[in-house]
């Protein structure tokens, strides 16, 4: 019979020394992480059905995919919805749980909908006018988003991109960290 092998001894918690590492390992992982809110399209049907949908959430969800609207993914606000896989997926006001699923990542022109822009003239081709985003759509040919405007509540039939347009404040109101990105962008870009 063999005798029993000695207890694995450990030092102290105090006497463990962790020299720090070394500068060019800690460079090589200094990139930001890729963090929610993403945006892209639902092409297509999830391949789990309708079971990847919340259950409280099919008929919103099972409304707005498949299509090529630019949803807005972010992280479910319920802790249980969070840790059961989902994520909240948004158009404008309307919003839905969904698992993950085959979606096409697109980068994002940083507009949302709701915003209030201003329309460039572009020489001449666009009258310039204040307007509200109403809808963005992926144009899968020209990989790119186009954009729907309401002016005072009004569609307008011409489709937008986002050359032909800039973020126009509210007036009064306070600008989030995006629309303070958006202005001094649009502000860089005319040379102010």
């Amino acid at each position: 019979m063999k005798p029993d092998p000695e207890p694995l001894k450990l030092p102290a918690l105090d006497d463990w020394v962790v020299e720090p590492a070394p500068q060019e390992e800690v460079r090589r992982f200094d990139s930001p992480l890729k963090v929610l809110p993403k945006h892209g399209v639902c092409l297509w049907w999830p391949e789990n059905g309708k079971d990847s949908l919340h259950p409280e959430d099919i008929k919103t969800g099972s409304e707005l995919i498949p299509s090529n609207r630019v949803l807005t993914k972010t992280i479910c606000e319920h802790p249980v919805d969070d840790k059961l896989g989902y994520s909240t997926m948004k158009y404008g006001e309307l919003a839905f749980r969904l698992k993950p699923t085959l979606w096409l990542e697109i980068e994002s022109d940083g507009y949302l909908i709701g915003d209030q822009v201003q329309i460039k003239s572009r020489f001449g081709k666009n009258q310039v006018m204040i307007v509200e985003i109403a809808e963005m759509r992926w144009n899968r040919k020209q990989n790119c988003i186009e954009y729907k405007m309401l002016k005072s509540g009004v569609p307008i039939a011409q489709v937008f991109l986002n050359e032909d347009f800039r973020f126009s404040a509210r007036i009064g109101e306070i600008l989030d960290a995006r629309e303070r990105l958006l202005e001094a962008r649009d502000k860089s870009m005319l040379g102010f």
